[in-house]
């Protein structure tokens, strides 16, 4: 009689201590409404190609996001931009402040304006993180963030017949 009844005693301790400390969460947990994290890949295309020297390039970005979860119903969704920046393979160009209409699968939209861009090139890739706003449609005043990890140019196409393109993969959050 007493096992069971510190057994139960014991069981609900343990209950309440995990769900006060995060690490049980109910099954029907949601974002919050606007909330939205996606998961995809961004392609970057330079024309010129991109070489050791800094030149004026046209910067054309098409951002997939295949993988979405969001309250919104949102799975799914696309972007572009296209920019003309002094770029090189060092820079990457990355640069001004932007803004993007990202299309999403159910029909809606959002704008954003990217107000921060920082790259950090590692070893072999560049991590690059987007600040901004979402300034109209879904998300409208969610702060929204980026990070893309790119593959760094190929050292030896930098130094010859230039780089065309880079691609990585990217994760979109509006907050």
């Amino acid at each position: 009689m007493f096992a069971d009844a510190r057994a139960r005693i014991c069981g609900t301790a343990l209950a309440l201590t995990l769900a006060s400390s995060g690490l049980l969460v109910p099954s029907t947990a949601r974002a919050a409404v606007g909330d939205l994290v996606c998961q995809g890949t961004q392609r970057t295309t330079f024309d010129p190609p991109l070489t050791n020297a800094t030149t004026t390039t046209d910067v054309t970005i098409r951002e997939t996001w295949t993988t979405c979860a969001d309250p919104a119903g949102i799975t799914s969704g696309h972007g572009s931009l296209r920019v003309t920046v002094p770029s090189s393979c060092q820079s990457l160009g990355f640069g001004p402040p932007s803004t993007v209409e990202y299309r999403w699968n159910n029909g809606r939209k959002s704008t954003v304006h990217w107000t921060s861009v920082v790259v950090t090139r590692l070893t072999s890739t560049s991590e690059v993180v987007k600040t901004g706003a979402v300034t109209d449609g879904y998300g409208r005043n969610d702060t929204a963030t980026e990070t893309i990890t790119l593959l760094n140019p190929n050292p030896l196409a930098c130094a010859g017949p230039g780089v065309p393109s880079v691609e990585g993969v990217s994760t979109l959050t509006f907050q």
